[in-house]
Parts: C-alpha cells; structure tokens; sequence
C-alpha cells in the first residue's frame, strides 16, 4: 500500500478564506449602507471622467465599456493565461534532472548489493 502526497495546502485555505471576507465586507459595505450607495455614485462619476483618458491612450476600446465589463475582460484573460500554463509541457530541465537522479539512485543500489557477497 502506498500513500498519496496530499497537495491541501492550508496556507492556500487561510488565503483564500482571507480573500473572501475582505470581498464580502467591501460588497457589504457598496451594496448595504448609504454611504456605499454615495460611493458608487461618485466612483460612477470619476469613471465617465476617466474613460475619455483611457480611450485616448488605448486601454479601452470604447468610451461606454463599464468597469464591470473590464474587470470580467481582465478575469477573463488571466483564467486563460493560468489554464494555458497549467497545461503546458513539463520543464524539459526538470524532466533531466529526474533521470539523473534516477541514475544516481541506481549506482547508490547496485554499490550497496556488491558490498555483501553473503557467508
């Protein structure tokens, strides 16, 4: 019987546990109280603002894109970049250090076997 690596990280949990509470505190905040209804208006406003800056310098493509259609853009890519690295082929140096391991591994047997020769 052999035992499996367990790859649960729990750094990884606390992290991400982390992510979502500040997520939804600040989801709370926007969404639940009127001084995050005041602060969507004003980040609305600062946004029509900004937009004409950022067509002319060509991070947007259109002057009526919203800041939520960015960020899913943006979400959007960096899934593709993350899945496209995962499945990408193995590191060809680390493929050569398997085998000189493995080699090393095998010499280290192969001593140790000559060492008895039994009574």
């Amino acid at each position: 019987m052999t035992l499996r690596k367990n790859n649960f990280n729990q750094e990884n949990l606390m992290a991400g546990f982390v992510v979502g509470l500040a997520a939804g505190a600040a989801g709370m905040y926007l969404f639940g109280t009127d001084d995050g209804v005041k602060l969507r208006k004003e980040l609305k406003k600062h946004w029509q603002e900004a937009s004409a800056d950022l067509l002319s310098d060509g991070v947007i493509e259109h002057a009526e894109q919203d800041l939520w259609s960015i960020f899913k853009e943006t979400l959007d890519k960096a899934s593709q970049e993350i899945t496209s690295h995962k499945t990408s082929p193995k590191n060809p140096t680390s493929d050569k250090k398997k085998q000189a391991n493995s080699a090393v591994r095998k010499l280290k047997a192969k001593k140790t076997k000559n060492r008895f020769k039994g009574v």
